[in-house]
């Protein structure tokens, strides 16, 4: 980015924060506040996310205490799946690199943040890998035209597993990988059962953790249909 191409933006502009008149804060990505540009270079300023990410609070959990219990973690997927639908329905955007790493806690809150691969919702992608190994759906993986909404659905899918079990459930969603096989011929309850976590988790969760990681995004839940499941009804934020 030249100097020359952003002279009208030299000033510090503010920005206007996205809202949703039937959302509350729990349920938005991080607000931009202001952006300005300096030597040729544009900053972009957000407002401050001082609780870490999701990542990095799972991982100190399992150092100290052990597995997230299934109530913690429905409360913040219930959070984060609320700003995902968000922006799919109100927005039209697909994150396409949703992860644990992308979403960040204030005072509790989680909030959705780097957009650098994000698309529109309602058109179909052409194809090429974007996102993280562990997150990424398999038809994206495979290169396919894909639906970019259903995508995020199995990456969603993919961070509640994660938050429950404490791993990945595939390192890569490819054909290649015996893992992911095992998966398509056993489903993912079959993975939580042999993990011996069965027992911790819910039929309920288990169940919806199927649908949303369909193999086949033809067979995926929407993430709407997700949302409207008596599992996260029952939640008091």
């Amino acid at each position: 980015m030249s100097p020359s191409s952003h002279k009208c933006f030299c000033r510090v502009r503010p920005q206007e924060p996205h809202g949703h008149p039937c959302s509350s804060p729990r349920s938005s990505p991080v607000q931009p506040y202001f952006h300005f540009v300096r030597d040729g270079t544009l900053y972009l300023v957000y407002e401050l996310c001082d609780g870490g990410d999701l990542h990095s609070i799972l991982a100190a959990r399992f150092q100290t205490s052990g597995f997230m219990e299934e109530s913690e973690a429905l409360s913040l997927m219930r959070q984060v799946l609320k700003g995902v639908h968000y922006l799919h329905s109100t927005l039209g955007v697909a994150h396409r690199d949703l992860s644990l790493e992308n979403v960040l806690l204030s005072r509790g809150v989680c909030k959705i943040t780097d957009f650098g691969l994000s698309t529109d919702a309602r058109k179909v992608c052409e194809g090429g890998q974007v996102g993280k190994d562990f997150y990424m759906a398999p038809e994206v993986v495979a290169g396919e035209r894909y639906n970019p909404a259903l995508a995020d659905v199995w990456s969603l899918g993919i961070m509640w597993f994660i938050m429950l079990t404490g791993s990945p459930l595939v390192s890569l969603a490819s054909p290649s990988e015996k893992a992911f096989t095992a998966v398509e011929r056993h489903g993912v309850g079959a993975v939580i059962d042999v993990w011996g976590h069965s027992d911790r988790i819910s039929r309920d969760t288990i169940s919806v953790l199927e649908k949303m990681l369909q193999t086949d995004p033809r067979r995926r839940i929407r993430l709407d249909q997700v949302l409207a499941h008596p599992l996260f009804s029952t939640i008091v934020e």
